[in-house]
């Protein structure tokens, strides 16, 4: 398989030096006589403003005017314009899939609670990374979206092997007053309207208001995936003198409404009447959903200071939540409702400090750490008498550091180093009564254990500038991932990536064309069965439910955009992934279960092939203003939900013996390959 990748590798490299020269060759016989040319888009993924298409890096970004005139206002939303990229959504918040890096997702166990587990891929707003990802946070008044496939861990607060998602918002300006606003209105009574006022109070002090309202009905028959948020932000920016700057930014979140939940799973449209009712759902989701809230404070600081030599940066932050949820559940054997309930309190402090070159300099270097620490409380009381109250605390501390070195005009040499320390402490009480279990009495589990982690990361890579408007570029990193406490200590997830790229322009920036091939080795992926309840162990789950596998991956991303002419845009990409268990077995300790052996099968989440399309034409109306007219399609193969296709059914009573029958999922676990489009006219 690697000598496949290799050539992979080969055929890009080969193909973008000879694409690369051709193309210059035409632009010096054409000239460039047109006004209409692709925009050059700023970003900051390498913690400094560069052009996009001179970062070797393999990414994609969206500016805030595009987001706001195709009315974007949620992360998934944005993730949906991007070829091998999605956002799982679940009841604790969302989980961002790159290139099948996604966060694991399993019927029970520490993995799926957030709190507990590093993301894959974080995600970041204006610098400062939260583990509480709720879908849409911050995503208004924004400047920009940055998403950069991974790894990155030299350069951000996170050992995110997935990648980085960057959301920037707007920063207060000293030398206009603006004013601007948004109101959209759809079905299921969805009504969204966002705001936003930037005042001068002097030629060194602005004020920038916004805020953001959403509500929807809920989708689903019980009224649960419905929308009732509301959020505001205030930044103030003092900026003494050129080198000296202060951003001061506070922000509040309260979300209301039902919440997340889902149906009954079904291999097709046909097979229910209409399969958005879960009225009937027996289980967590089914049900008459009672409403929940959560409530969000946020304050954080930009301070840069530029002293000639270089430029120092201090970004500290304090977040703090709570949240109330009740959820109904039935018993499919009894019919029996009840209802439970979670209390759930957290905080999140966080501060990163830097030191980087000056933008002039010949090169760029910058040197950081990072510390993070998040407290959770949580009170999962249902109304049978089981309780459980856990504590969590996450830390990490890191240093990082990375350097470009020129060797001539057109060549430069990356590389990076980052150090973490993950720490993880996990105290937990469970009260489970003898009417929830079937067991002869009640008992009490109480559960104390702590992890750490201290690992190592590594980038190295080299940039090669073809012509002006076309670079190569190939790099060899390291990324690694702290699980946890997931019933038992597991070894860290550790991954080795091998990227080759090119990103060019050609026609007098008309054409955009980037190619990005990869390889993943992963080691050591944590990865569970699911619920197998071992009735010699007190009915807890078996420990062999949870393993480390060994994964491999390699795919190849194209994207491209052209100006055809003033009035039309035309965007595609097209990306191509395989993945492939090379190790991957589930050893039970009692040894009446059957061990299972899933070597060989696909990672969870990994289409082979997603393709998507955008076209845009703009009619220039007779008084002054614009129509355009915008399609975009969207097309996934089928993937891979959950590789096991097995699972067991328990419930109270139940024979002893029947604890060892597995049940064939069929179907179940494949989502089937699909496509979406959208339409949309913009005045």
């Amino acid at each position: 398989m690697r000598a496949k990748f290799f050539m992979v590798f080969f055929t890009v490299a080969l193909g973008s030096v000879f694409v690369s020269s051709n193309f210059s060759f035409v632009k010096a016989q054409e000239g460039n006589t047109d006004e209409f040319t692709l925009e050059e888009i700023t970003v900051t993924a390498q913690k400094r403003e560069e052009n996009q298409q001179k970062v070797a890096i393999a990414m994609q970004s969206f500016s805030g005017d595009e987001l706001r005139e195709l009315g974007y206002n949620d992360l998934d939303e944005i993730i949906s314009q991007i070829s091998n990229a999605f956002v799982n959504t679940a009841g604790d918040g969302m989980r961002v899939s790159l290139r099948g890096m996604a966060d694991t997702i399993v019927t029970m166990g520490a993995l799926n609670d957030m709190s507990i587990s590093t993301p894959t891929v974080a995600v970041n707003v204006d610098g400062v990374y939260s583990s509480r990802r709720k879908s849409g946070s911050g995503l208004y008044d924004m400047e920009r979206v940055e998403v950069l496939y991974g790894p990155q861990s030299t350069l951000y607060a996170t050992s995110s092997p997935g990648g980085i998602v960057n959301i920037v918002t707007a920063e207060p300006k000293t030398d206009k007053y603006e004013a601007g606003g948004t109101l959209e209105y759809g079905n299921y009574n969805n009504l969204q309207m966002q705001g936003m006022v930037n005042a001068p109070v002097s030629d060194k002090m602005a004020l920038r208001a916004a805020f953001n309202t959403s509500v929807r009905d809920g989708y689903l028959a019980n009224g649960a995936d419905d929308d009732d948020s509301k959020s505001a932000r205030l930044k103030a920016l003092f900026k003494p003198s050129d080198r000296l700057s202060f951003i001061l930014t506070g922000e509040l979140t309260n979300r209301g409404g039902h919440g997340y939940s889902g149906t009954a799973a079904f291999i097709s449209e046909s097979d229910v009447d209409d399969p958005w009712d879960n009225s009937n759902v027996q289980g967590p989701g089914g049900g008459a959903q009672p409403p929940r809230y959560h409530k969000m404070k946020k304050v954080f600081g930009h301070f840069e200071w530029d002293f000639g030599l270089g430029s120092l940066t201090l970004i500290p932050s304090y977040l703090v939540e709570d949240e109330f949820a009740t959820m109904s559940r039935a018993n499919p054997f009894t019919g029996e409702t009840t209802t439970s309930s979670i209390d759930r309190e957290g905080s999140e402090k966080g501060a990163e400090l830097r030191i980087a070159s000056s933008s002039d300099s010949r090169i760029k270097w910058i040197l950081g750490a990072n510390h993070y620490k998040s407290d959770t409380n949580e009170m999962n009381m249902p109304d049978t008498g089981y309780y459980e109250y856990r504590v969590v605390t996450q830390t990490t501390d890191a240093f990082f550091g990375n350097i470009t070195y020129p060797v001539s005009d057109n060549i430069r040499i990356n590389a990076g180093a980052r150090k973490s320390d993950d720490e993880t402490y996990l105290s937990e009480q469970m009260l489970k009564s003898a009417a929830e279990t079937g067991a002869p009495e009640d008992f009490l589990v109480v559960m104390e254990a702590a992890t750490k982690y201290s690992e190592p990361d590594f980038k190295i890579g080299v940039e090669y500038d073809m012509s002006e408007n076309s670079m190569l570029y190939a790099d060899w990193s390291s990324s690694y991932r702290a699980v946890g406490y997931v019933l038992k200590q597991m070894d860290p997830e550790r991954i080795y990536a091998y990227t080759v790229g090119s990103k060019n322009r050609f026609f007098g920036n008309k054409v955009q064309v980037n190619v990005s091939a990869f390889y993943y080795d992963y080691k050591d992926k944590v990865e569970e069965f699911g619920r197998v309840a071992d009735p010699d162990n007190n009915r807890a789950t078996d420990l062999g439910t949870v393993t480390n596998g060994q994964l491999r991956k390699y795919g190849v991303d194209v994207e491209a955009s052209t100006i055809i002419s003033k009035n039309d845009r035309l965007d595609f990409s097209i990306s191509y992934l395989n993945s492939k268990y090379t190790e991957l077995e589930f050893d039970f300790v009692n040894p009446r279960f059957q061990d299972q052996d899933y070597t060989g099968k696909p990672e969870t989440f990994c289409p082979d092939w997603t393709l998507t399309a955008k076209y845009s034409h703009n009619f220039n109306l007779p008084n002054g203003g614009t129509l355009t007219a915008r399609l975009d399609s969207r097309y996934q193969s089928k993937l891979l939900v959950t590789f096991a296709d097995k699972y067991q059914e328990g419930y109270p009573g139940m024979a002893y013996e029947d604890y060892f029958i597995l049940y064939d999922q069929g179907d179940f676990i494949w989502q089937e390959a699909y496509h979406m489009s959208n339409l949309s006219l913009i005045y």
